[in-house]
């Protein structure tokens, strides 16, 4: 390679230096303030298992009179002219087993729908239970259907509104409400049935782990603890270096030119026509046409040849 791409790489390399410090800087300054905003360390939630809660209603119905289906009976509609009780046995279970307190109620609601709204103007509570369990608990309650009905006859005519409606439904609340079923009793087209007698609850159950936090720097997972320390120290380091390093190829920037110039106090210029230079080539080849001898002063080199004094400064 010439000297004179030499000095033309050296140029750009002395101009572009100081961009270069200025964004490399601009870059690590970034990751050490962007570790600095973030937890060195994270708290993980793992699934470590399930727990499992369960709700079962078991129905049976005691007929009246009939020749159709005996006394007693457990169907999934029954006919609601026929049924005189309903047995209710409910049955709640857990796993793992857990120990606690239960409700479990039964309520008429009348209510009116108006638009897309419903009312509810009366409750009748048929009854409640209350109890404590260990494991599991099984809670049961004979229905009177007859009596009910005749309630229900007794309300509606009381309350005298056309488009009154009633609803029977049953809850059974676990632990203030941890586990909760709703179902109900629907009378339709002369049949009686219930509807969502079973529930089931599964409940996951975690635990947590505090693991190192990562920062995606170009696609590579750091820990933060890492990045933090690392950018924080180069955020130090890297501009004395980076000044360094140009100082280094300023000074490289002239050297060529130092090799065959001698240092002088001082250059007698007057009355001499003064020729501008513009770079350290146009110098090299006065000095090689001319073989005089180039003096430095400072920043400054010149060549005399007799009235003429060619002048080239560092820029």
């Amino acid at each position: 390679m010439s000297t004179g791409i030499r000095n033309h790489i050296k140029k750009i390399m002395s101009k572009n230096c100081v961009f270069s410090i200025l964004l490399v800087c601009t870059i690590v300054l970034s990751l050490a303030a962007l570790s600095w905003t973030m937890p060195a360390e994270k708290v993980v939630k793992s699934v470590k298992g399930y727990e499992v809660e369960n709700g079962l209603l078991k129905h049976k119905a005691y007929f009246k009179d009939n020749r159709f289906y005996g006394s007693s009976r457990s169907m999934k509609y029954y006919p609601s002219s026929l049924v005189k009780t309903l047995v209710l046995n409910y049955t709640f279970s857990s796993v793992p087993a857990k120990t606690g307190n239960y409700t479990f109620k039964g309520v008429v609601t009348y209510f009116v729908t108006l638009g897309k709204s419903r009312y509810t103007l009366w409750e009748d509570r048929i009854f409640e239970k209350n109890g404590s369990f260990n494991k599991s608990f099984t809670a049961s309650y004979a229905l009177n259907v007859s009596e009910l009905n005749r309630k229900i006859s007794r309300t509606l005519g009381e309350l005298k509104v056309s488009s009154l409606k009633h609803a029977i439904s049953f809850e059974v609340t676990v632990n203030n409400g941890s586990f909760k079923h709703d179902f109900s009793l629907i009378r339709d087209s002369g049949l009686l049935h219930f509807t969502n007698a079973e529930h089931r609850l599964r409940k996951p159950k975690f635990f947590s782990r505090t693991v190192e936090n990562r920062a995606d720097v170009l696609g590579y997972g750091v820990e933060v603890s890492k990045l933090r320390m690392s950018s924080t120290l180069l955020a130090f380091v890297l501009p004395l270096f980076a000044y360094s390093s140009y100082l280094r190829i300023r000074r490289q920037s002239t050297r060529e030119i130092d090799k065959y110039a001698v240092e002088c106090e001082d250059v007698e210029l007057n009355g001499k026509k003064a020729v501008v230079l513009s770079s350290e080539k146009d110098l090299r080849k006065i000095f090689e046409l001319l073989d005089k001898p180039v003096m430095k002063k400072g920043d400054s080199y010149f060549v005399v040849d007799g009235d003429v004094a060619y002048v080239y400064r560092v820029k």
